[in-house]
């Protein structure tokens, strides 16, 4: 009987209030380090809008089309097939979203990778703009967009930090921003100048406009956060937010495409 009312329900209101009933969109969390996946995984299951699958590079044999966004989390270097299924995926359409060290110096043995993401690396040797990791620091994510979607809906900053972007669009002035705490920061990620990035945040303790950013990769979007190399980054509830406004803008793209 319960379960009568309870479809008897959903037809009512997808009827009168398509609005109010949301398909579950499908996630696939491919990584390489699971602790942060997990929280990730939980946070995006717990608002009822997302079936997440995980898959490491290894068990990668799911036909990718079937899932609506995609977050790639992998430290070490690209498997062949992996890399150019990521690609694929994105560029006929697709979603992707990476986070943190899925653009690090690992990826200097993926150049295609690199050139997909329109990020140049450097080795640690190098004589200019060399790699280097701040470990155990503060991660001030300064919002560098503040009318965009992405870094506003939702997110109230208590707090602003200066940021100067140089080379980047010659901006100066105070943003309001958000820290994570005893993360890491990846100095020198160098946007590659024929790549065209949107740049949503900055990193405050490195002045390097870095910390998040998309662009458009073939028919599909392509996301990238530095943020996620602790747990505690995706239980910061700004972060969370963040995310959760880039899917839910990505789910607009899609529906209002022609």
């Amino acid at each position: 009987m319960k379960s009568s009312i309870y479809l008897f329900l959903i037809f009512f209101l997808s009827g009168y209030f398509p609005e109010l009933v949301m398909a579950q969109e499908r996630v696939l969390l491919v990584a390489d380090e699971w602790p942060p996946m997990h929280v990730l995984a939980h946070f995006l299951e717990s608002t009822a809008h997302f079936e997440v699958d995980t898959a490491n590079q290894e068990d990668l044999r799911t036909d990718l089309s079937e899932f609506d966004h995609m977050f790639m989390y992998v430290h070490k270097v690209l498997q062949k097939e992996v890399e150019s299924r990521l690609i694929d995926y994105t560029e006929k359409g697709g979603n992707l979203i990476v986070l943190h060290h899925g653009i690090a110096s690992a990826k200097l043995n993926n150049p295609g990778w690199l050139d997909f993401v329109g990020v140049d690396l450097y080795p640690r040797d190098s004589k200019e703009n060399a790699w280097d990791v701040l470990h155990d620091t503060a991660h001030t994510m300064v919002n560098l967009a503040p009318d965009h979607f992405i870094t506003s809906q939702n997110i109230s900053y208590q707090k602003s930090s200066y940021f100067s972007s140089g080379d980047w669009d010659n901006q100066a002035g105070n943003f309001p921003c958000f820290t994570l705490d005893s993360t890491e920061i990846f100095v020198n990620q160098i946007f590659n100048p024929e790549k065209q990035h949107v740049v949503l945040f900055g990193v405050a303790e490195i002045q390097q406009p870095t910390s998040g950013w998309y662009r458009k990769a073939g028919k599909g979007w392509l996301f990238y956060y530095q943020a996620g190399h602790q747990i505690s980054d995706f239980e910061n509830p700004h972060f969370k937010q963040v995310l959760l406004n880039t899917l839910e803008l990505i789910h607009d793209q899609s529906n209002n495409r022609d």
